[in-house]
């Protein structure tokens, strides 16, 4: 009985540990990591590219650990690029980097 227990148990935190992996642009994620950077990142983008949130498509170029780091955005014939996560993501704008 106790056997049963404990292998069921061991069962239980396999299968829920488990995180579905995906793949954008080339590069392997987890699914719940991908929907979570595009979600912080699409109002950002809807504003920098005056376009709609629904028509927008999200291109990940980079990551760090499991976490997205690096994300294109396109949409309304507009693109750009963002670096950074969950606590913020920043416009990569070479233009930018060229003034400063």
């Amino acid at each position: 009985m106790t056997r049963l227990l404990m292998l069921s148990f061991m069962l239980v935190s396999l299968v829920g540990g488990c995180r579905k992996k995906i793949v954008v642009t080339g590069i392997s994620i987890h699914e719940s990591y991908w929907q979570r950077a595009v979600e912080s990142l699409e109002e950002r983008a809807s504003f920098d590219l005056d376009c709609p949130t629904d028509q927008l498509s999200y291109r990940l170029f980079g990551k760090v650990g499991r976490h997205a780091s690096h994300i294109g955005v396109e949409g309304c014939g507009n693109r750009a690029a963002y670096v950074g996560g969950y606590g913020g993501w920043l416009r990569d704008d070479p233009q930018e980097r060229e003034q400063e």
